[in-house]
Protein backbone atom coordinates (compact mmCIF):
# COMPACT_ATOMS: atom_id res chain seq x y z
CA UNK A 1 0.00 0.00 0.00
CA UNK A 2 1.22 3.51 -0.68
CA UNK A 3 0.02 7.05 -0.05
CA UNK A 4 0.70 10.41 -1.67
CA UNK A 5 -0.41 12.18 1.54
CA UNK A 6 -1.30 15.53 0.04
CA UNK A 7 0.98 15.43 -3.01
CA UNK A 8 -0.56 15.19 -6.48
CA UNK A 9 -1.94 11.71 -7.17
CA UNK A 10 0.71 9.15 -8.13
CA UNK A 11 3.71 11.40 -7.48
CA UNK A 12 4.94 10.16 -4.08
CA UNK A 13 3.61 6.78 -2.95
CA UNK A 14 3.81 5.05 -6.31
CA UNK A 15 7.49 5.83 -7.06
CA UNK A 16 8.49 4.93 -3.48
CA UNK A 17 6.59 1.63 -3.70
CA UNK A 18 8.25 0.88 -7.06
CA UNK A 19 11.66 1.53 -5.48
CA UNK A 20 10.86 -0.91 -2.69
CA UNK A 21 9.78 -3.57 -5.17
CA UNK A 22 12.90 -3.16 -7.32
CA UNK A 23 15.62 -2.28 -4.79
CA UNK A 24 14.79 -4.02 -1.50
CA UNK A 25 16.59 -7.32 -1.01
CA UNK A 26 14.22 -10.23 -1.56
CA UNK A 27 14.97 -11.58 1.92
CA UNK A 28 13.64 -8.41 3.57
CA UNK A 29 10.03 -8.52 4.69
CA UNK A 30 8.03 -5.61 5.95
CA UNK A 31 10.20 -2.92 4.38
CA UNK A 32 8.99 0.64 4.95
CA UNK A 33 10.42 3.77 3.40
CA UNK A 34 9.54 7.25 4.59
CA UNK A 35 10.54 10.23 2.47
CA UNK A 36 10.02 13.74 3.80
CA UNK A 37 10.15 16.69 1.45
CA UNK A 38 11.00 20.11 2.82
CA UNK A 39 10.05 22.90 0.45
CA UNK A 40 11.05 26.46 1.25
CA UNK A 41 8.49 29.01 0.15
CA UNK A 42 11.01 30.43 -2.34
CA UNK A 43 11.83 27.07 -3.97
CA UNK A 44 10.78 26.54 -7.59
CA UNK A 45 7.89 24.15 -8.23
CA UNK A 46 9.01 20.68 -9.28
CA UNK A 47 5.90 19.67 -11.22
CA UNK A 48 4.55 16.12 -11.28
CA UNK A 49 7.54 14.66 -13.14
CA UNK A 50 10.00 16.29 -10.76
CA UNK A 51 8.13 14.96 -7.74
CA UNK A 52 8.11 11.42 -9.14
CA UNK A 53 11.86 11.62 -9.77
CA UNK A 54 12.59 13.17 -6.37
CA UNK A 55 10.61 10.67 -4.32
CA UNK A 56 11.69 7.65 -6.36
CA UNK A 57 15.36 8.64 -6.30
CA UNK A 58 15.34 9.30 -2.55
CA UNK A 59 13.80 5.89 -1.87
CA UNK A 60 16.14 4.04 -4.27
CA UNK A 61 19.26 5.67 -2.80
CA UNK A 62 18.19 4.87 0.77
CA UNK A 63 17.44 1.23 -0.09
CA UNK A 64 20.76 0.83 -1.93
CA UNK A 65 22.60 2.26 1.08
CA UNK A 66 20.72 -0.08 3.41
CA UNK A 67 21.61 -3.06 1.23
CA UNK A 68 25.27 -2.01 1.26
CA UNK A 69 25.27 -1.72 5.06
CA UNK A 70 23.46 -4.97 5.75
CA UNK A 71 25.46 -8.12 6.31
CA UNK A 72 24.43 -11.77 6.31
CA UNK A 73 24.48 -11.73 10.12
CA UNK A 74 22.03 -8.83 10.44
CA UNK A 75 18.47 -9.78 11.34
CA UNK A 76 17.33 -6.18 11.36
CA UNK A 77 18.87 -3.19 9.67
CA UNK A 78 17.86 0.42 9.99
CA UNK A 79 19.16 3.43 8.16
CA UNK A 80 18.62 7.07 8.88
CA UNK A 81 19.72 9.68 6.35
CA UNK A 82 19.40 13.41 6.57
Amino acid sequence: RSSDDGEPSGTAGKPIREAILTEAPAAYEGVAVLVTRYKPSTAPLLGAGGLVRAYGTAARLALRELRALATDDDDDAALGLS
